[in-house]
């Protein structure tokens, strides 16, 4: 059996979507009759049954303004959850795939591989960073997937940065942002295959091509507008990418 944390967000969604027959996916965030319903796991314990072979854990505080507006709850989610889930998996001997983000790097020096040093330019970003820490800290098996940001449909009430193009809720972007535009629902396949090989350590998990939000915007739309991305806006976030996720 296979358990999922996050399993009402865009990714999680993705993941309960490509879930194979076998094993089982067991997902936390679900109300009656499968449909997502909120858990806080500010304060949750996590649950895990038993025959659990492997967690996967795409639960996080993911919206960079919710978590300048609320910075306690944002540690919280995405630092604290995270190690008190591996501490849980390591007691256990199950394995554990934390995701993370390529926001744990300034963009400054790409690109980036594993062995890149880390400081984040936002809150979001340091509190990705520091769960990474610490869940391989107390799950020296368990793996941490960094990868950037994900596009395509997967049906979750949060929109993905492609659905936003395509809705019109964007329509300026950023000439000078680069980064790897991967499709969700590949990434959450991508996922299934790393669980079911026993993966461990960091991997950097995306889209083997680098782009502009300018440029990728205008693979779906005529004639988008670009603006340069402000300050504190990590520029160039190219990395060394270990897994293709085509």
């Amino acid at each position: 059996m296979r358990v999922l944390f996050g399993a009402a967000g865009r990714l999680g969604t993705a993941v309960r979507r490509t879930a194979p027959e076998s094993p089982a996916l067991y997902c936390h965030g679900l109300g009656g009759g499968g449909k997502p319903a909120p858990v806080d796991l500010a304060f949750a314990d996590p649950v895990i049954p038993e025959g659990t072979e492997t967690v996967i854990n795409c639960a996080a505080m993911s919206a960079p303004g919710d978590c300048r507006r609320d910075p306690a709850a944002a540690f919280r989610v995405n630092s604290l959850w995270p190690r008190r889930l591996a501490v849980r998996c390591a007691e256990l001997g199950i394995g554990l795939i934390h995701m993370s983000t390529d926001l744990v790097w300034s963009g400054g020096i790409p690109p980036y591989g594993r062995s890149s040093p880390a400081v984040p330019m936002s809150l979001y970003g340091w509190t990705k960073l520091i769960g990474d820490i610490l869940v391989r800290r107390a799950h020296p098996g368990a793996l941490v997937v960094r990868t950037s940001v994900l596009v395509g449909e997967t049906g979750a009430r949060r929109p993905t940065f492609s659905e936003e193009i395509t809705s019109g809720a964007v329509s300026r972007f950023y000439t000078d942002s680069i980064r790897h535009h991967t499709r969700i629902m590949p990434m959450a396949e991508t996922l299934h295959r790393l669980a079911g090989e026993g993966a461990s350590g960091l991997i950097l998990a995306a889209s083997p091509l680098a782009m502009s939000r300018l440029a990728f915007a205008a693979t779906m739309i005529p004639e988008p507008k670009g603006i340069r991305a402000p300050r504190g806006v990590p520029l160039n976030l190219t990395m060394r990418v270990d897994v293709e996720v085509v």
